[in-house]
């Protein structure tokens, strides 16, 4: 094994897909050398355990910066695609297919129409579709829907074969990347970090990046610097029906994201404080009967894996973005709690920005904030 680095330009904590986007970007932009460390194996968190959907027209969420954000990243992704493929040669499977969401009775019909709405106004794209047409789009889907909704913009992606191209292309690049490494302690000089300590390596980095999802808290507890991050658990199951979905479908709190290998996503639940990576009777239950109300061919597909991962959430309602508030060379970059694939090349992008000098107004809405 080669010598590890210990005094890199930057040592990113978290080899997540926010993580490896902000290696690649680093090295992309050759800002200096980067060691990446993991406590555990890159990518193996909450980046594997997500679907992939990129939600940004169907999301039910405010319209203000993080929207924003949200909206900026998804347009990047067609670039990053192919420049991953070429880099790496992996393809990531984005599917450019759009998101249905349907409506089986009058308040889903109702609640639709109004997102369409309100969608419009904002020169949103959205299309109401009557029953009829939402069978066209989805041959599969249960005779009784009333209507739906298709959002044309929102695709999806490979998640597991997005966060591998990253640290593939961050590697090429010249990133270093140590797994079941865990940061144990950390040393300060006035405004500046000055040492990490990971294991029984001691790193003299120029600058500290947080990007460790839930265990950024922890990380926060070793600099001090706390991070107001929580645990939410989410439980997934795939089956393999012999029908393969054309897109990802949506009713109220269910999904089911198609897979180029003919495999069948849905999820998923939501566990606030739960941390134990276990799917329950309860969750498989429930997610299996939201996939057949939409699906109803599904009840009978072989069920071929299941899988909880535990979501990083900033009790912020945000994610934190940009320097620590106390350090002239720490930054950090989590708390992207189910956006994290989504949002993970407008944060590569954004911090890349800001620590080769090229400040951005966005940051300011993200900015680090220590808790109450």
């Amino acid at each position: 094994m080669s010598t590890i680095p210990t005094r890199p330009d930057f040592l990113i904590v978290g080899a997540g897909v926010i993580g490896c986007a902000i290696a690649r970007e680093l090295v992309r932009r050759r800002a200096g050398s980067v060691v990446v460390i993991d406590s555990g194996t890159p990518g193996a968190e909450a980046s594997a355990a997500a679907a992939g959907v990129l939600a940004v027209n169907s999301s039910r969420s405010p319209r203000g910066a993080l929207m924003r954000l949200k909206m900026r990243s998804a347009a990047m992704f067609p670039e990053l695609v192919e420049a991953l493929r070429e880099e790496t040669g992996i393809d990531v499977e984005y599917r450019t297919t759009g998101l249905l969401e349907l409506a089986f009775d009058e308040r889903d019909a109702r609640e639709l129409r109004a997102v369409v709405a309100k969608r419009h106004a904002a020169g949103e794209p959205a299309e109401w579709l009557a029953s009829d047409r939402v069978r066209e789009m989805e041959p599969s889907v249960a005779g009784d829907v009333a209507g739906g909704v298709f959002f044309g913009d929102d695709n999806a992606i490979n998640n597991t074969r997005m966060v591998e191209a990253l640290r593939v292309s961050a590697e090429r690049g010249g990133a270093r990347f140590l797994a079941s490494l865990p940061l144990r302690r950390a040393e300060r000089c006035g405004r500046r970090l000055v040492a990490a300590v990971a294991g029984d390596v001691r790193f003299e980095p120029g600058h500290l990046i947080v990007a460790a999802g839930l265990g950024s808290r922890a990380v926060g507890e070793i600099i001090d610097a706390k991070m107001p991050i929580r645990a939410d658990r989410g439980e997934m199951v795939a089956l393999r029906p012999q029908q393969p979905l054309l897109r990802t479908t949506v009713w109220r709190d269910g999904y089911l994201v198609p897979r180029n290998d003919g495999e069948v996503l849905i999820g998923a639940t939501s566990g606030r404080g739960k941390t134990e990576k276990v799917v329950t009777p309860a969750s498989l239950e429930l997610l299996l009967r939201r996939a057949a109300r939409m699906i109803p061919a599904l009840a009978g597909a072989p069920l071929v894996r299941q899988w909880a991962g535990v979501r990083p959430m900033c009790t912020l309602r945000r994610p934190m973005i940009g320097p620590v508030r106390g350090y002239e060379n720490v930054t950090v970059a989590t708390g992207h709690h189910r956006s994290g694939i989504l949002l993970a090349p407008v944060t590569a992008a954004l911090i890349a920005d800001s620590l080769l000098g090229a400040g951005s107004a966005e940051l300011v809405a993200f900015k680090y904030k220590k808790k109450p």
